[in-house]
């Protein structure tokens, strides 16, 4: 198993101008994200791809994947379906 943390190239911020400095870097961060799932990917070989919440993933990121033959799956837990 190999975990790569979205929260590792993206961070949480609270401050204003913490958020702005990420809003406009978010795209360079969530590129960023995805090539290290692809090099990951291309470097562990993975029997399958589990994603929890699956956020900043790109829908290309997962098309690669795919035809490297690699099963995705996404768990996305919905705790409001249960209350």
């Amino acid at each position: 198993m190999l975990e790569i943390d979205e929260q590792t190239f993206i961070p949480q911020v609270n401050l204003f101008t913490s958020k702005v400095v990420l809003r406009l870097l978010r795209f360079r961060l969530v590129d960023e994200f995805n090539r290290a799932i692809l090099r990951a990917a291309e470097a562990f070989r993975p029997d399958i791809f589990i994603a929890f919440k699956g956020n900043y993933i790109l829908a290309s990121t997962l098309k690669l994947l795919s035809i490297r033959g690699i099963p995705l799956y996404n768990y996305f837990p919905d705790t409001f379906a249960f209350n």
